[in-house]
């Protein structure tokens, strides 16, 4: 809930034709949204607060940022929580004809009371390379995380990666189809010496781990299957299937919209089918239906699977 505030007030400085300085509250976006997104999906956006420095040439787009998360208060204006500064740099290639370079370095205090939650310092270095070479598509992303855990008294050391690799299907079959196979990893906690389980940073982690919410990107392995096609020109279809395993038996697999109780003896998670079903009426609007199915494995020990049905209509104006 947030009754009524600023997501956006920035004043943008163009220092020279390729060089541009913002400075006030804005929101961030960069690679693939794994790592650092506005959060669409949520009823509030995610945004920060600070200054970032943007500079674009034909083959290079570089930025540069230090900011403050802005915490949400549903009654009074947000404002910036200046325990969790947030900063870093993305840098982009473009001067492949059929890949895109990036790398980035992204750091995250903090200083707030609370293990795990709170108290720390993080440093995640990462790279993306992404492309189609005749109607193969292809995606790999990932890099180390360290810092320290001071709420726990020890240091943090984790890993993700993410690889995939698709295939356009159009010249082959109706529907025009795109078949993705991916498999995600990201570290869990082993008992004893640093903290291993990955910290997400602020994703739009709802698109990669199932639409039901059930697994963050921390503490998992999950090999899964997107279909898309476009049976009519204004309607389209997404299937896509996951298997979730924990990386670490020992350590819970966090859920973004509140963890079940967990099995520290057993990785398997569950599985989930996800099915979208978009129809567009016109350039500005559509109607979109959604069905979810979590068929959970023995780590979750809540006694039911989850099930999320929804629909929603879109107005562009």
């Amino acid at each position: 809930r947030n009754y009524g505030d600023f997501l956006n007030l920035f004043a943008d400085v163009k220092l020279t034709d390729s060089l541009i300085v913002r400075i006030g509250r804005q929101e961030l976006l960069y690679g693939n949204q794994r790592l650092v997104s506005p959060l669409d999906w949520a009823n509030v956006r995610r945004t920060f607060e600070g200054i970032k420095v943007m500079a674009k040439t034909d083959d290079w787009d570089i930025d540069g940022f230090y900011t403050q998360l802005v915490t949400v208060d549903p009654n009074d204006l947000d404002e910036a929580d200046y325990d969790q500064p947030f900063y870093g740099c993305h840098l982009a290639y473009k001067g492949c004809e059929s890949a895109t370079l990036e790398a980035y370095y992204f750091g995250y205090d903090n200083d707030n009371a609370g293990p795990i939650t709170g108290d720390f310092s993080l440093h995640t270095f990462g790279a993306r390379l992404h492309g189609e070479i005749d109607d193969w598509l292809f995606e790999i992303e990932g890099g180390p995380q360290f810092g320290r855990q001071s709420g726990l008294g020890v240091d943090h050391e984790a890993i993700f990666c993410t690889c995939g690799v698709g295939r356009k299907l159009d010249k082959l079959l109706p529907w025009s189809p795109t078949v993705w196979l991916y498999y995600d990893y990201a570290s869990g906690n082993n008992v004893g010496g640093d903290f291993n389980r990955f910290n997400q940073l602020f994703p739009l982690a709802h698109k990669y781990f199932g639409f039901i919410d059930a697994v963050q990107r921390s503490n998992i392995e999950a090999p899964n299957l997107l279909i898309t096609a476009n049976p009519t020109d204004k309607l389209s279809l997404l299937i896509w299937y996951w298997h979730f395993m924990a990386n670490q038996d020992t350590d819970i697999v966090p859920a973004i919209g509140g963890t079940p109780p967990q099995s520290t003896g057993s990785k398997d998670l569950g599985d989930e089918l996800d099915v979208i079903v978009k129809y567009q009426f016109g350039p500005r609007s559509n109607i979109l239906f959604g069905w979810s199915h979590f068929w959970r494995g023995n780590k979750i020990l809540a006694p039911n699977d989850a099930d999320l049905f929804y629909t929603q209509w879109e107005l562009n104006f």
